[in-house]
């Protein structure tokens, strides 16, 4: 049995990526694509 609610939380350093500060867009992306593939799988995510 999987996981039915999960709590993300996330730090300045992985949204960073090799940039080391700020946003890096490409790690942005690839984050919401899998919060988006939990959430289509029925998984809260919060």
């Amino acid at each position: 049995m999987g996981y039915k609610r999960v709590l993300v939380k996330f730090s300045g350093e992985a949204l960073a990526g090799e940039n080391g500060y700020g946003i890096d867009t490409k790690i942005l992306k690839f984050i919401a694509t899998e919060i988006k593939t939990l959430i289509d799988a029925g998984i809260e995510v919060g």
